[in-house]
């Protein structure tokens, strides 16, 4: 067989018209470079021109059936002829080669072509809600220990569920039979915080030192919690939380604190909060959640109240708790977080209209 250059120029060209097309149109190419893999046969036209043989190449492009399905077939032709037009201008130079086709088909596995197909982009980015370790709508926060302390790290990672943060713990987060380097990876991949455990020989490991290395690496905001340890190497520039490995629930607090300030998503984090209240399940609890509750949120929305309300009436962990009663502590948190007054009757909840309410505009 010949040998033949411009099949491995085809990827490049289609990154530089992924760019075009993203920037002036049209959108609908855009995506298919996005979501495709793309495959070149080599030879399958060949024409004479002057005497001078020139070799033709299709272009395949091979979409998931969620993106190929809203395109008619008389659609995909016009994309890949508009395609094989674009292509062909990039390749102008080439004297003896061409782009004869370019098509689009459904992915297909038995395809010779389709396994050795591959994306413009790379994989496509791993969705953290199709992981089992993440919490939908968590903030997503990976604990960074050495095997040693792995019991403090889950410990800690309970504690801080109850802020609406889920957290990686490696030796406690992966299902039986899963590979624990590539859910570590995956971990890695999707997480929004990096949290690091920094004990006496937390520097001493390959994989904590790796771990680091790929926060760095990627931006990814960076939590060391000295126990007592202060961090070392790339590390050492951030500014170290004093924890407690005998108390999680305090150093929990204030990394919930540092997140909220620092890292942002503070509604999510609040959303947290007022979920583990409505949640409560013993009235001890209930009076650990509404203290962290009352001293963490200045504002409620009314989505907030609604939820806290319906909770309230429900859940006979929280209208039976007498310590939300006393010093009328509950009723007293909502009307300075909403400016609005609520009572309470006979275990339920609601709030006070006032004449201003009764304004009919």
């Amino acid at each position: 067989m010949a040998n033949y250059y411009l099949p491995s120029k085809i990827n490049a060209y289609l990154r530089r018209l992924l760019l075009n097309y993203d920037h002036s149109g049209p959108k609908e190419l855009a995506s298919i470079l996005k979501h495709g893999r793309i495959a070149v046969s080599p030879d399958t036209n060949r024409s004479y021109n002057f005497g001078q043989e020139n070799f033709g190449h299709t272009v395949v492009i091979f979409l998931p059936p969620e993106h190929i399905a809203p395109i008619s077939m008389k659609k995909q032709a016009e994309l890949g002829e508009r395609l094989r037009e674009d292509l062909q201008e990039c390749a102008r130079g080439f004297e003896d080669e061409y782009v004869a086709t370019v098509r689009m088909e459904l992915e297909d596995e038995h395809d010779f072509l389709f396994d050795v197909s591959s994306s413009l982009i790379g994989p496509p980015p791993t969705d953290p809600d199709s992981l089992s370790f993440w919490t939908p709508g968590h903030v997503r926060l990976f604990i960074s220990h050495r095997d040693s302390y792995k019991r403090e790290a889950k410990a800690l990672g309970n504690a801080l569920a109850e802020f609406g943060i889920s957290c990686f713990v490696a030796h406690d987060t992966i299902e039986p039979m899963e590979s624990w380097q590539h859910q570590i990876e995956k971990g890695l991949e999707t997480m929004e915080v990096f949290l690091a455990l920094v004990t006496d020989d937390f520097h001493d490991s390959v994989w904590t030192n790796q771990e680091v290395g790929f926060a760095k690496a990627f931006n990814i905001p960076i939590i060391c919690l000295k126990l007592p340890v202060a961090p070392k190497g790339f590390i050492a520039e951030k500014q170290a939380l004093a924890g407690d490995i005998a108390r999680p629930e305090h150093s929990a607090n204030e990394i919930y604190k540092l997140l909220a300030e620092k890292v942002g998503r503070r509604d999510v984090l609040q959303a947290g909060v007022i979920a583990a209240f409505c949640e409560s399940p013993s009235w001890t609890d209930t009076r650990i959640r509404f203290d962290r509750m009352e001293a963490l949120i200045k504002k409620l929305s009314k989505d907030d109240v609604a939820k806290i309300q319906k909770a309230f009436n429900t859940n006979d962990q929280l209208h039976r708790a007498a310590y939300l009663y006393y010093g009328s502590k509950f009723l007293k948190f909502l009307t300075r977080t909403t400016g609005k007054q609520f009572k309470l009757d006979k275990g339920t909840l609601s709030e006070v209209e006032t004449e201003a309410d009764d304004i009919p505009f």
